[in-house]
């Protein structure tokens, strides 16, 4: 039996597609060891059923209690940003640390018990994971839980083509292409490449160096070994096959969406358990695609300006609205947040609520747009739903995700902010109408869902991949991750073949973002000491795998494999020096890995020129036309968390040295499924792309947050609730949750507002005004899978976080896109013109949209008919790929029976 070591970031938008990794390899055979941080630990616990196979290590990164992020509310933006503060780079060295020993320490152990680890997967900001498993001679797979599409524009920026995108910071109205993905101009590149073009940006945290690390990773494995170096990539195929292509060179392996299966009944509807949940009942009462949904993850944290704004337009559109409004952790009651729960409350137009099951909503049929940051994971629900999306992405891959929503995917559009980055009202309108109006994207959106679903459906199209060598697949698989992620994870006993490895990255209760509501900033999500916390992480990673290498080889069963997130280029390093194979496994889609991969491989000149020139485009190869809102955010100079293209480039990097090593391609697993995105996964000749996705959760978090929210969505007409949620990362400004409260508002349409932190603060106040008008539910959390699954979920206004987008694409919710960064971007840059399930929401400069913007955007995203079209498209597709049988089984089989027949051969 293979036995799997994963090790993750506690991170929610990491943890959740690598935990649903890891439940798939168990099914098909694996033993997995789950590697995280107390903190992480904790909450997989708390919120995660037993998996028979699936078991837990955690280590003590230092932050046992959680590690929270510091945010610089007074950042001139719509959205706050992390400062990469002393205590988040000690957090980040002291992961790093602790995780390397307690790797080192679980490979002993299970060397000794004769069940040795076969193989180590690593996620993002995690690459000291590969050396980790280099020096215990045990493979390792990196983790990419962005869209192929991002990582391709890191991988092309760290390998020759960083002039492009740096010609987009002197001319920001160019468009650079690069390989396999559609021309980028500045604002549809990473975040983090955007950033940094002013002297207060140097104190942000920027990812770009992690990315450049991963990258690097890639490049050694290629450069070293001639082989590719296998990245696993939350996406599938037909969503991203350009964007995988274009990075073919790292041998990128789509294995998304990684959202849970077990949401999905045998009759192929989502199912759900939070029918009594408020929102959920409310969901119910509405009719059938009418409902704008909103959410921006669980980092973003608009400014009370753009709450407003998001506000109006929600009320200017006329349409039942969904609302997630998280209410800070510093928040008052007399917050915006609760204002505008006072609000929404007050008029009956929408729900507004600090949490929601995102999956749940999404797959209502109530749901008809999805108004989101266009994180990755809210992507990819969105999709694998069918929902169209306003797209308003942030910051990090959402600005690449929202381009790909909006012009490859074409299941939605991106809004159009001002010069301070605020959606105005009239803007997230405009945004609505035409996402919920419009009959193209509807299609798009139905057609994506139902690409996602044969993804992971019986006979899916990953099967032609390697279906053969996984009939008989059969892996044992450790899951490592820090102490906090590993508390999320269990719940009680893992099933068979998967166990758990958790490790202290000295935030054992989760490394935590502060949310500031004082600035005009869309979202909040800056955070303190970031490098600090990485660098501990990824050493405390290392030392974890390396102890379960040597632990399991003591135990007569070999870890045979080890699979690695994104940013997470270290554990490649790890199996390396462990002498075992790694693979990457990448949860965004393959569009971004591919624009990720091009980027760092000589196109980085033409996406820099499509900031300096935003209106114009880069193309990249079999990837559609990216402007610079597009790309993920990360690749843009002017992003001032630029810094985390790095570690992109270290996994990229990895992947190459891969190549180099070896005989074949660098192997990806993507959390995408092939209908989804098959250019992107040819856009990179290099790597060897596996669809495995969509990993998307099958099971909703339970909670008594959210207890009343399905009943609300149950009472509401089939597909008339908009549901508003922007993941856990981030939290809309107070100016930016005033504008989706009025947008919700406008559209007269019932609506479920998850906002964090809703019983405080300001989001206390929206709460307050939205159970005054009536017309909405706003809560501090909801199971999302649930909501979006619920008949009366018309609309998803997310972040198009890839997960999101994936949940969304999932059960044929329509979404408004409101990309941050990271991959949200380009999410929504597909979910609008390539799947076209959704709408892009316009955003003013400051990222903050009107509220007469969302109000279009869910006007056009509930009432057109082409995107409900494309948006049940897209669920049949993506329920077809989670299907047991489908392809993302035959693509999971295939690559443990791989690394079986990998660790035979070499016995």
């Amino acid at each position: 039996m293979a036995h799997i070591l994963i090790i993750s970031f506690p991170n929610h938008g990491i943890v959740n597609p690598t935990l649903e990794l890891a439940r798939r390899l168990v099914r098909v055979g694996a033993r997995i060891t789950y590697v995280t941080s107390v903190s992480a630990h904790r909450r997989i616990v708390s919120e995660s059923p037993p998996v028979d196979g699936l078991s837990y290590a955690s280590f003590s990164d230092g932050y046992d209690d959680g590690f929270t992020f510091n945010l610089d509310r007074e950042s001139a933006t719509s959205t706050a940003k992390i400062i990469y503060d002393d205590n988040l780079k000690r957090h980040l060295k002291q992961f790093d640390e602790a995780g390397a020993l307690k790797i080192w320490d679980l490979a002993r152990a299970f060397k000794e018990e004769g069940s040795p680890i076969t193989c180590i997967i690593y996620g993002m900001l995690l690459t000291w994971v590969a050396g980790v498993a280099h020096d215990l001679q045990i493979p390792s797979v990196a983790l990419w839980v962005q869209p192929a599409a991002v990582m391709a524009v890191y991988y092309h920026y760290f390998n020759g083509h960083d002039h492009l995108m740096k010609r987009l910071k002197d001319d920001p109205d160019c468009v650079i292409e690069l390989p396999g993905l559609p021309p980028l101009a500045s604002h549809d590149l990473p975040y983090f490449f955007t950033s940094g073009s002013s002297p207060e940006d140097d104190k942000h945290f920027n990812m770009l160096p992690f990315f450049k690390d991963q990258i690097q990773i890639f490049d050694k494995e290629v450069r070293e070994f001639q082989l590719k170096p296998r990245v696993l990539v939350n996406t599938f195929e037909a969503l991203e096959r350009d964007a995988l292509a274009s990075v073919d060179r790292v041998g990128p392996i789509p294995i998304g969406p990684l959202i849970r299966s077990d949401f999905f009944d045998v009759n192929g509807k989502w199912a759900t358990s939070e029918r009594s949940s408020h929102y959920m009942k409310w969901l119910d009462s509405k009719p059938a695609s009418s409902v704008v949904y909103i959410s921006f993850g669980t980092l973003v944290h608009p400014s009370k300006k753009q709450l407003d704004e998001i506000l109006n337009g929600l009320f200017e559109s006329g349409r039942p609205f969904l609302w997630v409004i998280r209410v800070p952790d510093s928040g008052s009651d007399s917050g915006p947040e609760a204002k505008i729960r006072n609000l929404v409350g007050g008029t009956g137009q929408g729900l507004v609520v600090c949490w929601c099951s995102q999956v749940a909503v999404l797959s209502h049929l109530a749901t008809g747009c999805f108004v989101t940051h266009c994180g990755w994971n809210s992507t990819l629900e969105s999709l694998v739903m069918g929902v169209p999306m306003v797209c308003f992405p942030q910051w990090a891959d959402q600005t690449t995700n929202g381009k790909l929503v909006e012009d490859v995917w074409k299941t939605g559009v991106r809004v159009r902010v001002d010069e301070e980055g605020i959606m105005e009202g009239g803007e997230l309108k405009r945004c609505l109408e035409e996402v919920m109006g419009g009959e193209e994207i509807k299609k798009n959106a139905e057609k994506w869902r139902g690409l996602a679903r044969e993804a992971v459906g019986e006979g899916g199209s990953s099967d032609r991949n390697f279906a053969c060598r996984l009939a008989r697949a059969g892996a044992r698989v450790t899951f490592v991750c820090s102490i906090s992620a590993c508390r999320r994870i269990i719940e009680s006993p893992p099933p068979d073949g998967l166990t758990y490895a958790s490790f202290s990255d000295g935030h054992d209760d989760g490394f935590n973002f502060q949310p500031n509501n004082d600035t005009p900033n869309a979202t909040a999500m800056v955070a303190t000491d970031t490098a600090d916390f990485l660098a501990q992480y990824s050493q405390a990673g290392a030392r974890k795998i390396k102890e379960l290498v040597r632990k399991f080889r003591g135990e007569g069963c070999h870890v045979t494999c080890l699979v690695y997130g994104i940013n997470q280029a270290w554990a490649a390093d790890v199996a390396r020096e462990m002498q075992i194979p790694s693979v990457a496994l990448w949860i965004q889609p393959a569009t971004v890995l591919a624009v990720y991969y091009h980027y760092f491989h000589g196109y980085d000149r033409l996406i820099n020129k499509v900031e300096i020139d935003p209106e114009s485009r880069v193309e990249l190869p079999k990837l559609p036309p990216l402007a610079s809102k597009d790309l993920p955010s990360f690749l843009l100079p002017s992003d001032p968390h630029s810094d985390i293209r790095d570690e992109y480039r270290e996994m990229f990097k990895a992947l190459d040295e891969e190549a180099k090593e070896g005989k074949s391609k660098p192997r990806v697993l993507v959390n995408t499924f092939e209908p989804l995105e098959r250019e992107a996964l040819g856009s990179v000749d290099q790597l060897d792309l596996i669809p495995i996705g969509p990993l998307i959760s099958s099971k909703p978090r339970k909670t008594s947050c959210g207890s009343d929210y399905m009943e609300w969505l149950d009472s509401r007409p089939v597909s008339s609730v908009v549901y508003v949620s922007f993941g856990s990362f981030l939290s809309p400004c107070e100016q930016l949750m005033e504008a989706i409260l009025n947008g919700l508002l406008e559209t007269r349409r019932p609506f479920l507002w998850v906002i964090r932190g809703s019983d405080t603060g300001f989001g206390k106040e929206i709460k307050n005004r939205v159970d005054g008008c009536g017309e909405g539910l706003v809560v501090p959390w909801c199971s999302q899978v649930e909501v979006l699954a619920h008949p009366s979920t018309g609309c998803f206004v997310t972040h198009c976080g890839w997960n999101s987008t994936l949940e969304s694409l999932g059960v044929g919710v329509p979404m408004v896109c409101f990309p941050q960064w990271t991959d949200q971007t380009t999410n929504a840059k597909m979910i609008e013109d390539v799947w076209k399930t959704g709408v892009r929401v316009k955003v003013k400069e400051d990222g903050v949209l009107e509220g007469g913007e969302l109000k279009r955007c869910l006007e056009e995203v509930m009432g057109g008919d082409e995107i409900r079209r494309n948006a049940r498209k897209w669920r049949e597709l993506t329920r077809d790929a989670v299907e047991e049988g489908g392809s993302l089984d035959c693509n999971i089989r295939a690559f443990v029976e791989d690394k079986r027949e990998q660790n035979n051969n070499a016995q």
